[in-house]
């Protein structure tokens, strides 16, 4: 069974394509329709930007700078809903853990990757350890 495991408690994982999370459809669709955005199976994003305490996005090198600039990540309104999503979460944490949860869990509605036939799929074999499956085997973990 492949693990889901964040690049600071095993940094060789940051790059392995079954260890990505999803990101929003917004950001998915604009990455996919502009060239030369750093490929996330190649760059770790965790080692090119950071998210600070107030809500900004911090660019530790040029690919950091090339994402944040043009997916326009520190946007104001990006920064102020993300600082308000992260004060949220930080007093949902604290107060009442199973709302946390509640925010913090997988979408009921997981794809099921086993029905979907991409021709340019390099990794088939994923489809088993996808999260659809790792929830139908009761492996998937409660929160992201």
């Amino acid at each position: 069974m492949e693990h889901f495991i964040p690049a600071s408690v095993d940094p060789g994982g940051e790059c392995v394509y079954s260890n990505l999370l999803y990101s929003c459809a917004a950001c998915n669709e604009a990455k996919e329709a502009i060239l030369g955005l750093p490929n996330p199976c190649l760059v770790a994003f965790g080692n090119c930007l950071r998210v600070m305490a107030d809500g900004h996005i911090g660019a530790l090198n040029s690919d950091g700078e090339k994402l944040k600039q043009v997916l326009r990540l520190d946007s104001e309104k990006n920064v102020r809903d993300r600082h308000r999503w992260m004060r949220a979460l930080e007093a949902l944490g604290t107060s009442d853990p199973g709302l946390y949860q509640e925010y913090m869990a997988f979408p009921e509605d997981l794809p099921d990757l086993r029905t979907k036939r991409v021709p340019e799929n390099f990794r088939p074999d994923g489809v088993v350890s996808c999260y659809f499956v790792l929830r139908e085997r009761g492996e998937l973990p409660p929160t992201y």
